[in-house]
């Protein structure tokens, strides 16, 4: 995977190359939720076997989450821009998989624009 060499790229001074470091990364976590998402539906029927999320940390670079949250800053300043608004809309889905990656299945994650008062 290129996952090393685009997390280099989100920290280019460059636009265009923050741009294609965060496409690369949001395919390759859309591609480990999907294969996550997976093995979790075959476990129901082997409940007791343990959970890959331990082993699947430890392929992603540890500074990953913070550099995706950096980007998020940036898109939402950009957001007025055709650039920041698919900048945004990539860093969205990077958390998305993220979430979906290493929160617990047992964890309820709500995702929405409404707020519980």
């Amino acid at each position: 995977k290129y996952l090393h060499v685009a997390t280099s790229l989100l920290r280019s001074t460059a636009p265009r190359q923050r741009l294609l470091g965060a496409k690369t990364i949001c395919s390759i976590l859309e591609e480990d939720t999907n294969q996550i998402i997976k093995s979790r539906e075959d476990k129901i029927s082997r409940p007791r076997e343990n959970d890959d999320r331990s082993s699947l940390k430890q392929s992603y670079p540890p500074l990953l989450p913070v550099a995706i949250r950096c980007l998020l800053d940036e898109a939402i300043l950009t957001s007025h821009t055709s650039s920041g608004r698919i900048l945004l809309g990539i860093v969205l889905r990077c958390i998305n998989s993220l979430m979906i990656l290493f929160v617990h299945p047992y964890h309820v994650v709500f995702i929405g624009q409404s707020s519980y008062h």
